[in-house]
């Protein structure tokens, strides 16, 4: 029965887009997205869906079904990256995982992930990883203690890769966004050392332009 569906579906498949061929109206695109998305072949929805809004940019179905099958593939690769783990804790897929769940707003999985990577490997970027994840709350949500835990594991990601400049970006983000001024300054100051002549670093007015500002810590400004 299966491969009944199967074979029928493809035979409908072939049917739409021949009526697309004829008439690339976005009701058309929508149909022949939505017989892929039957056959649960998110690749060709996001092409078909792409095709779709190139012409027709306001259509609000062929949105919702690229975005649909966005969320799709990232779920897939999300599994197959779990999958990679089980038997291989690498640093580059344990790395991705973190980047999907966190672009995807999967901030109490990305965390969890990270945490076991650093359990499973010591490894300083896994320190980076949770830093962001609680970036990502402290920017959302505001409380200092997230801002405070997210700014001293950045530190201890410093600390063990003192020549990556990623850990003191982040340091510089959640400094200037809390006000904390005389933080991002220290910040700034050390990238330049590690990128001397940065013009987007020399660019920057918090080197030379403000006034040093002493805050009792660097998130004494956010209500907890």
């Amino acid at each position: 029965m299966k491969i009944l569906r199967r074979m029928m579906t493809r035979s409908r498949v072939r049917k739409a887009a021949e009526l697309l061929h004829g008439d690339p109206s976005a009701r058309n695109y929508v149909n022949l997205a939505r017989e892929y998305v039957v056959l649960g072949l998110a690749d060709d929805v996001q092409r078909v869906c792409k095709e779709g809004l190139a012409l027709h940019p306001e259509d609000l179905e062929l949105t919702r079904l690229a975005a649909r099958a966005r969320q799709l593939l990232i779920e897939e690769r999300i599994h197959t990256l779990q999958e990679e783990l089980e038997t291989s804790p690498r640093t580059a897929p344990f790395r991705e995982l973190c980047q999907l769940l966190l672009g995807a707003g999967y901030l109490d999985r990305a965390e969890a992930v990270s945490e076991e990577w650093f359990e499973r490997a010591s490894d300083a970027e896994a320190l980076l990883w949770q830093a962001r994840v609680l970036a990502q709350r402290f920017y959302t949500d505001r409380r200092a203690i997230d801002g405070r835990e997210a700014f001293d594991r950045a530190l201890q990601a410093q600390a063990d890769m003192p020549d990556d400049i990623r850990p003191l970006l982040l340091q510089e983000e959640i400094a200037e966004r809390s006000g904390a001024w005389e933080e991002a300054r220290r910040c700034l100051a050390r990238l330049l050392e590690l990128m001397p002549g940065a013009p987007d670093l020399e660019a920057t007015g918090i080197l030379t332009e403000i006034e040093p500002i002493d805050f009792p810590s660097p998130f004494g400004t956010l209500e907890a």
